[in-house]
């Protein structure tokens, strides 16, 4: 669908389903606008009475310790202010969710929000999709049927902690301190891991591993979302990233990252290391070679079944995933055949920040309906639309991949 049908069609469920629910929300959201508003006076009183008070302690003029018990008593008067907003922001977002998404998720199937954890850590560990992830943080997650298939879908960053040269070997840079081991956080996986029973038979296991980042894709996934969202990226934004990218130099240091990345070669401020693990079978399975020499040098694939995985990879299908970054706008794709399931391991350029402090960067979140409490009224359209692309995309993946069809992929 184009997005005009797409926003159509969105118009038609938001009237219907949404409407009717976001209305007290909205009431809600005035009511907080109203408390921020009545509070703001008494903020900027306690603001100008820090002030005062700071200035009369360097001019000497109030004694500290009256100072001193003035700020804490306007601290104690503030931070209860403060908190009480704070809340009830909060449980408004989260009222949001669980009275909008129910009826948006109806659209699509028989689907719900689902528990954290709904795809555990071990299994994944165990797909061979992960194997040195030792921490999981859910977000969002999905779970229902769709289209007579059982589905989960989650929201999740994966890391591993390891010691310098753990899982690898070489040269440091400091001699002088060649005895001491650094710990590291290490990003396994940030994105959408979808899951998906299949309408096809398979005993087998079988891994598709992506080796590295294309950056060619990259750019042609910043240029479709320049298209579609320019607020995000703008035009000038976009002609300085191609102007970066089509540099001489440039390409080269692509050329070496991409070459590097794929032997696990690793330069950082500690050394260099080489991963000899990275394209290692997991645990069982062996190497499969496969007849599509692009699909073979983009990704790894490793299979207890030799044929099995023959018969799941077919030409149509290699043909699809190779171009799933397109369709889905990812930087990065691997999945995992096991019993009777297909998972995706997807990570797309829009998802959830998860915060500073879970180690990934500021981006457009996933899953949230994102609005200013103070302006944006809650009985906005827009405000919806985009988590409805989002899941609509997600869905249609299986409309690409045919994964309802009995027979062929």
């Amino acid at each position: 669908m184009d997005n005009n049908t797409i926003e159509e069609k969105f118009n038609q469920i938001f009237d219907a389903k949404i409407k009717p629910y976001v209305s007290s929300l909205e009431n809600e959201r005035l009511s907080i606008k109203k408390f921020v508003q009545s509070m703001l006076p008494v903020n900027i009183l306690l603001f100008i009475g820090v002030f005062v008070l700071i200035g009369g302690i360097a001019l000497k003029f109030i004694p500290p310790k009256i100072s001193a018990i003035s700020i804490i008593s306007i601290l104690v008067i503030f931070t209860p202010i403060s908190i009480i907003t704070q809340l009830k922001i909060k449980k408004l977002r989260k009222r949001i969710k669980e009275e909008t998404f129910p009826p948006l998720l109806t659209v699509f199937g028989n689907l719900q929000i689902g528990q954290k954890d709904c795809i555990t850590l071990k299994e994944l560990k165990q797909s061979g999709l992960f194997p040195r992830a030792t921490k999981k943080r859910d977000d969002d997650s999905f779970v229902g049927t769709y289209k007579g298939l059982n589905i989960k879908i989650l929201e999740t960053l994966i890391t591993h902690v390891e010691t310098s040269n753990q899982y690898s070997v070489g040269v440091k840079f400091d001699n002088n301190n060649h005895d001491s081991a650094s710990n590291q956080t290490i990003v396994d996986f940030r994105g959408l891991l979808i899951k998906i029973q299949m309408n096809k038979n398979f005993t087998g296991h079988t891994v598709v591993k992506q080796k590295t980042m294309d950056y060619k894709e990259i750019i042609n996934n910043l240029h479709e979302i320049n298209k579609t969202d320019p607020d995000i990226l703008s035009n000038e934004l976009m002609a300085l990233f191609d102007k970066i990218y089509n540099n001489p130099i440039t390409q080269k240091i692509i050329e070496a990252k991409t070459f590097m990345d794929k032997k696990g070669i690793d330069i950082n401020p500690d050394g260099i290391s080489i991963d000899f693990g990275k394209n290692k079978a997991p645990k069982k399975l062996q190497k499969v070679t496969l007849e599509d020499p692009e699909f073979d040098d983009k990704y790894n694939v490793f299979s207890d079944d030799q044929v099995e995985s023959r018969y799941l990879l077919t030409p149509t299908f290699m043909e699809r995933f190779k171009n799933l970054s397109k369709v889905f706008l990812s930087f990065e794709s691997s999945c995992v055949f096991e019993n009777d399931c297909i998972t995706l391991a997807i990570s797309p350029f829009v998802i959830d920040s998860f915060k500073a402090a879970e180690l990934t960067t500021t981006q457009q979140e996933l899953f949230e309906i994102i609005y200013d409490y103070k302006k944006d009224s809650l009985l906005d359209k827009k405000n919806y639309l985009k988590v409805f692309k989002q899941l609509l995309s997600i869905f249609n993946l299986i409309y690409y991949f045919k994964l309802d069809q009995k027979t062929g992929i």
